[in-house]
């Protein structure tokens, strides 16, 4: 009888552990080789967007998602997971077959991620703060949330992690050159 409430016991304080430590299955915005959530930038100076799905305790072959861009960035290059050339990417988002079945299992202390694509991006106007956004991916008149397909075609759905970009805003009125000089 001690025996099996010490198990009871062992079992509650591992579910409990288990609860804390688990988070929600993610899709980021993340900018730059430092994979930050924000970023600086100015206008013509090429900076990179990685787009990375986190937290999964699963399989996943595909991925799909719609990347929400400021009017000012444009893309001028891409690579996606692998080399991959899965890829429908379209005016209602982008979906990633990854070409090979990913298991990504969570182990404690070790962050579970994987870079579906990369891009190289520009300004090609001045802008303030901005937030660049993935939401659902719209296949015709059916609408998701971003989610991946695990090996078994099984959908799942993502929470997706907004980035932010900051931009350089010239002003009007310059009182040097020097000053001007400065902001590029």
């Amino acid at each position: 009888m001690k025996n099996l409430r010490m198990f009871a016991m062992l079992a509650l304080v591992a579910m409990t552990l288990f609860a804390v430590t688990a988070e929600a299955q993610e899709i980021s915005v993340l900018f730059g080789t430092e994979m930050a959530s924000s970023k600086q930038v100015k206008p013509f100076e090429a900076f990179d967007i990685s787009i990375v799905v986190s937290n999964i305790n699963d399989t996943i072959g595909a991925v799909e998602y719609s990347l929400n861009l400021p009017e000012n960035v444009v893309i001028t290059a891409s690579n996606y997971w692998n080399g991959t050339d899965l890829v429908i990417d379209g005016i209602d988002g982008t979906a990633i077959a990854l070409g090979e079945c990913v298991t990504m299992v969570d182990a404690p202390g070790i962050d579970q991620e994987i870079t579906v694509a990369s891009f190289e991006a520009i300004a090609v106007n001045t802008f303030a703060s901005t937030s660049v956004t993935l939401t659902e991916y719209n296949s015709g008149a059916n609408t998701t949330a971003p989610r991946y397909a695990n090996c078994q075609d099984q959908l799942v759905e993502l929470t997706p992690a907004d980035g932010t970009l900051q931009g350089v805003t010239v002003p009007t009125e310059a009182t040097s050159f020097s000053k001007v000089k400065s902001l590029f």
